[in-house]
């Protein structure tokens, strides 16, 4: 709420032209994730879910989440030029917890292990086991949609925030609502919100277990992946034929 107090009137002007542009840019990557990335979670979800099997529909989400995606982190990269940032000053390649990252490893493999389960309910004879090509092409996508989406949303979003003055728990709940806003508002449903919004917390709470690392969030959200790709996206269909 306190970024939207920012935009009156009278709170505006009284910010320096350099906390107006932290807003600005904030704003700018926040609205993007919602307007080009979100719809890959909405109507592109339901039309692929009934008009394609489950394997075509989760390469062609990857791909639309990786174009969309990668037209956001090119907006952000141009913007973090302007400001004078470096991926480092996100939090990349920083020293880090054991703790942290012990505690993403095991969150970030129990998640996983919940997308399989969840895709199990729709196809219980699945051989969850078995590699093949698109298993390795899918979760290769998507360690780099989470490489992506934790430098954005971790690293950019929470820096930009904390350089607000915003208190740690609203960097995180601000980052948590963003993600899962854009995973789920084009297609809304309460469960989805739900799901996104806890999921976010937590890697955003890695991200500051960690020192304000992106290193734990980056291995817990690409061990989900590793591990529960392609049924994690594929379960999402099976949700979305279900009404749920």
């Amino acid at each position: 709420m306190a970024l939207f107090s920012c935009l009156t009137r009278h709170s505006w002007y009284n910010l320096n032209m350099k906390a107006q542009t932290n807003v600005l840019n904030v704003l700018i990557v926040g609205l993007l994730l919602v307007f080009l990335v979100g719809p890959s979670f909405g109507p592109l979800l339901g039309y692929l879910a009934f008009n394609q099997t489950d394997r075509t529909s989760t390469i062609w989400l990857s791909l639309a989440f990786l174009a969309t995606g990668g037209i956001v982190f090119a907006v952000m990269y141009g913007l973090m030029r302007k400001e004078g940032l470096s991926f480092s000053d996100l939090g990349w390649r920083k020293a880090t917890t054991k703790k942290a990252m012990i505690i993403g490893a095991v969150f970030g493999a129990l998640w996983g292990v919940f997308g399989i389960m969840g895709f199990l309910r729709f196809a219980p004879d699945t051989d969850i086991f078995k590699f093949d090509l698109f298993r390795i092409i899918v979760v290769l996508m998507g360690v780099i949609i989470a490489i992506g989406e934790d430098v954005i949303t971790r690293g950019y979003i929470m820096t930009q925030l904390q350089r607000l003055g915003f208190s740690q728990w609203r960097q995180v709940l601000g980052s948590a609502i963003l993600f899962g806003l854009y995973h789920s508002i084009w297609g809304f449903s309460i469960f989805g919100f739900a799901g996104s919004l806890v999921y976010g917390l937590i890697l955003s709470g890695l991200f500051l277990l960690g020192k304000r690392s992106l290193t734990p969030a980056i291995l817990s959200h690409a061990l989900t992946f590793v591990i529960g790709e392609p049924f994690l996206t594929m379960s999402i269909f099976g949700y979305v034929r279900g009404g749920i």
